[in-house]
């Protein structure tokens, strides 16, 4: 296997994402070589062509002509092998940071050069600008002559350089090898960063929030983050306590994650978290005194106020049962879903007809007004199917004020699964269309329903239901397992 440079690698991500034919110059102006360095990349990759029987780059009147298959080249460009693939100095510099950091105790060059596969002189000629990079993050690298080298600094800081380092989030299609080799650092298996993503999913809908994909990645490489260092025996340093209007959210995440990860479910942990919410959702920018947060917390208090006065005049007029009202712990997702609210085999063309007909089940049953059955069409087209939140199941709804009339659920499981557009968990089998009046009244039947259309056995014995009676009693029997 051929010697890839970082740079090589870059300039054929370049060619094979550019619709029109790149010159020379164009390329050596970018990387800031000389065209004689570009040419000498452009052989290598042809080498690599040569190998792999994929024909070859042509170079006419200075502009690089690539060969139809040239995208397949990426197969032989290693991800994570340091045997084959020759570091950069900056890269070395990344991936030593990452180790010093992810390091509890203290770590020497020579396991360092160990792990980046080369010379102890290497190391040593990098770790003045090693220290320096880790400086930038306030942290510090300590020096012990027979112990080696250790960081220095608030957890905090540390968590957000590794973050800083990787950057881009999990789900990125082409990671280089800094971010890889950062990843692997997290020893967590594959499937973690899903089940990880799977809980944010259901914190961001319960929160009724919205975050950019690449904010939702940042959190969720967070959170990898936080597991990795929890379990390393390694927590947030004391937080201010100062509520705030992600707070509860961060709560309802880290339970799920200690539960899942078997770790503690520390406060100045949510604390912390919560404040990372806030600087995500408003893309990175808080006040130094949290004007934001302030503003947008007292709003929220104000309209649980209103929504404290105007409820039992609500369930009043809709005759809604008191109990379910004032004893929000003993709202059980079977009283949401009982027999006359399960429909099983439902045939539909696709998810737009099945999110209209459930939608004008509840309007017509009293639980919506007209008008929030076509805001959820709207907010799927408009922000992407965000209703779809774990593998096969999804769950069309939309926020409060805009025409919920009661707290409610309808279910459905459909004869033929369909794609709702988001690859990696259709088709979609099972829809639970709901509208949320308070969402302390159905905060506890969510997370079971959730919990629920996680379990494949579920799944299996709810598809082998007869009736919407069978349906109903199977969900009564697995919420109180």
């Amino acid at each position: 296997m051929k010697t890839v440079k970082k740079r090589t690698v870059s300039i054929i991500h370049e060619l094979i994402g550019n619709e029109e034919l790149m010159t020379l110059s164009e390329l050596a102006e970018k990387f800031e070589v000389s065209q004689r360095t570009i040419r000498n990349d452009l052989k290598l990759i042809n080498e690599l062509l040569k190998e792999m029987d994929l024909g070859k780059i042509r170079l006419v009147g200075g502009r690089i002509i690539c060969p139809s298959s040239f995208g397949q080249v990426l197969k032989a460009v290693p991800k994570d092998d340091l045997y084959t693939y020759k570091l950069s100095q900056e890269e070395r510099i990344e991936i030593a940071a990452s180790f010093l950091i992810n390091t509890v105790e203290y770590i020497t060059m020579s396991v360092i050069a160990d792990n980046l596969v080369v010379s102890r002189s290497t190391v040593i000629n990098d770790l003045s600008k090693i220290k320096a990079y880790i400086g930038q993050g306030n942290l510090k690298v300590l020096s012990h002559p027979n112990k080696g080298l250790r960081v220095e600094g608030k957890e905090s800081d540390k968590r957000l350089f590794l973050m800083n380092i990787k950057g881009n989030g999990v789900e990125k299609e082409q990671k280089d090898i800094v971010e890889s080799i950062v990843l692997k650092q997290l020893n967590l298996r594959t499937d973690s960063w899903q089940k990880i993503r799977e809980i944010l999913y259901e914190a961001v809908y319960l929160d009724q929030s919205r975050l950019r994909e690449d904010s939702f990645e940042k959190i969720v490489l967070y959170l990898g983050i936080m597991i990795h260092r929890n379990q390393q025996g390694s927590y947030i340093e004391i937080q201010k306590r100062q509520p705030n209007s992600k707070y509860r959210m961060a709560q309802n995440i880290l339970i799920q994650i200690a539960k899942e990860y078997f770790i503690s479910h520390k406060e100045d942990e949510v604390q912390f978290l919560s404040e990372l919410l806030i600087c995500e959702k408003f893309s990175g920018y808080v006040s130094e005194k949290n004007e934001m947060k302030e503003q947008l917390d007292s709003a929220i208090y104000e309209a649980e106020i209103l929504l404290k006065k105007s409820r039992r005049i609500v369930k009043g007029y809709f005759s809604q049962s008191a109990e379910i009202w004032e004893h929000y712990d003993t709202v059980e997702l079977h009283h949401f879903l009982p027999a006359s609210h399960i429909q099983l085999g439902v045939e539909c063309q696709d998810w737009k007809e099945i999110v209209e007909n459930m939608g004008r089940w509840m309007y017509e049953r009293g639980y919506v007004e007209k008008r929030y059955v076509a805001s959820m069409i709207e907010n799927t087209e408009k922000n992407g199917p965000y209703i779809v939140v774990l593998p096969g199941f999804a769950i069309p709804h939309d926020g409060q004020g805009k025409g919920s009339i009661i707290s409610g659920m309808y279910l459905v499981s459909l004869r033929r699964p369909i794609p709702f557009g988001v690859e990696k968990f259709d088709p979609v089998e099972f829809v639970c269309c709901f509208s949320a009046v308070d969402l302390k009244v159905h905060m506890k039947a969510f997370f079971s329903l959730i919990s629920m259309f996680r379990n494949n056995t579920f799944k299996r014995k709810l598809r082998e239901c007869k009736t919407s009676q069978d349906a109903a009693h199977l969900i009564e029997e697995y919420e109180f397992e």
